[in-house]
């Protein structure tokens, strides 16, 4: 009998989750936020006090519960992003409300609703018994099952590559567009299966709290389902199906690259080189991120996968077609450059792809060398440390001007017209390119008069921050002692402080 019962309750708790999916996907799917924000709390206080109906029985509890209506009214007033959290923080302690050993402390309230979403964040794949084929001695799972469970991870990760190629390759959007993907697009799409599962996963809890209240710190046993959960994703059948699959996807997009980056080959009409490489660099470096951590979670240091030839071998093909992308993207950001000029973002991007892609080569030594996780973390931070300390002495500003400058149009380079905004943004890092163009670029540009004038005030600005104690630095002193105090610069010197000015006599 009471286990028939619990069968109800899981079965309403089940319905009652769907039905918040759905009216959550019906209200915000692809759509704006309004006074909707606080319907659909309504709705979820509702549920949660339908499931819990002993929560009104005590003062406190009643005190809790007409402030969530307050912040009902709140939400459907305005929407704002304080305002949604308390009333997550509201509901939450609805669900703490519901055990015993309540005190009015709000050390113990705060610790509380922590540990309660540590605790019960993946409780629905236990309650639900997706876990089932976890368990080693009772159950006999069915053969379909377990074919279905090894293939959950390698679908669905391909699937997130896929996306993130197509963005990263118009060409083969454009191949894409070719079939008629709308209407599975529409119905299964990212967002919506995001939103759906996040609905379900948040709402499961707080319609039936299991939860320890006193506890005083999180034990390793409260992480058994998260555990659980990797285990059952990342058998070793899943994870040699996911490599195969990741293999024939990665290598698509390498081939592509190899044709049309590397190889020269004529892009479709309608599209030049500046978009193709605008277009894939950043997705890359996700991919390769996403393929980092795929190969952390999936060859854990002493796991039975680690040890298979076979995973050993697919994976270091993958990371190769990894670190071939990540150079990729080194290329593709380079011609983008090369077509709109150079930025610090731009330069930043270049020296974090570097980064990736040597973080990518040092995860191939971990597992070679077999070392632990914390050993590849720790050369990764030396390393991160090491180019950030490198960072600190060189002039960045500087040479983002010299390259523009040297580039440009009127000083008859291939690259685009003179943005004297942007050097201006630089600052008085810009003077030694502006000089440089007075002294080589075309005297009888209508620029010249612009740049003269930039010039003379960022002259000003640096004699300016020299004058005070307060914002002199030793890199604008040098640059003062190379440019001299009328503005002549001694070309011949190291004008940037750190960068030498190519091409100079």
């Amino acid at each position: 009998m009471m286990q028939a019962q619990e069968q109800y309750q899981l079965g309403g708790r089940a319905v009652a989750c769907l039905l918040l999916a759905g009216l959550a996907d019906l209200l915000f799917y692809m759509e704006g936020i309004g006074w909707t924000v606080g319907f659909y709390n309504f709705v979820i206080l509702i549920a949660v006090l339908f499931f819990n109906r002993s929560l009104a029985q005590s003062k406190p509890n009643k005190i809790v519960i007409a402030i969530n209506w307050v912040l009902v009214l709140a939400l459907i007033e305005n929407p704002s992003g304080l305002t949604m959290f308390l009333s997550f923080l509201g509901i939450t302690s609805l669900a703490l409300l519901s055990h015993p050993g309540w005190t009015q402390n709000a050390w113990l309230w705060f610790k509380g609703i922590f540990n309660f979403w540590a605790q019960n964040i993946l409780r629905v794949f236990k309650d639900t018994k997706l876990f089932k084929y976890l368990h080693q001695g009772g159950g006999n799972p069915s053969r379909a099952g377990i074919q279905l469970k090894n293939w959950i991870l390698p679908i669905g990760l391909s699937l997130v590559f896929v996306i993130l190629f197509a963005g990263a390759n118009p060409i083969l959007i454009r191949w894409l567009d070719l079939i008629n993907w709308d209407w599975i697009f529409e119905l299964f799409a990212f967002e919506r299966i995001l939103l759906w599962s996040l609905v379900i996963i948040l709402c499961w809890p707080l319609l039936q709290p299991k939860f320890k209240l006193n506890q005083k710190s999180l034990r390793e046993e409260d992480f058994k389902d998260v555990r659980n959960l990797i285990r059952f994703l990342f058998s070793k059948e899943s994870i040699l199906y996911s490599l195969i699959l990741f293999n024939l996807l990665f290598s698509v997009q390498s081939g592509m690259d190899l044709i049309y980056l590397w190889g020269g080959t004529a892009l479709p009409d309608g599209m030049s080189y500046a978009e193709y490489a605008h277009r894939g660099a950043y997705p890359l470096i996700a991919t390769a991120l996403m393929a980092g951590t795929f190969v952390l979670v999936a060859l854990r240091p002493g796991s039975e996968t680690e040890r298979m030839p076979s995973i050993r071998y697919l994976v270091y093909f993958w990371i190769g077609q990894n670190v071939f992308l990540v150079i990729s993207s080194i290329w593709r950001t380079a011609l983008y450059i090369e077509e709109y000029s150079l930025t610090y973002l731009r330069l930043a991007a270049l020296i974090w792809m570097g980064l990736v892609a040597l973080g990518l080569v040092l995860l191939v030594l971990r597992i070679l060398w077999t070392r632990t996780n914390t050993w590849l973390l720790n050369l990764n931070g030396i390393t991160l440390l090491t180019v950030l300390m490198v960072c600190t002495f060189i002039n960045f500003g500087s040479v983002i001007a010299q390259f523009n400058v040297k580039h440009c149009t009127e000083a008859n380079g291939k690259g685009p017209a003179l943005d004297l905004k942007y050097l201006e943004e630089i600052g008085v890092a810009s003077l030694p390119a502006l000089r440089w163009f007075q002294q080589h670029g075309n005297p009888y540009n209508y620029k010249m008069s612009k740049i003269v004038k930039l010039e003379g005030h960022l002259q000003s600005i640096l004699k300016r921050e020299l004058r005070e104690w307060r914002t002199w630095t030793f890199r604008n002193y040098r640059l003062s002692r190379n440019s001299g105090t009328g503005g002549n610069f001694n070309t011949s010197t190291d004008s940037s402080g750190w960068i030498i000015i190519p091409g100079q006599k």
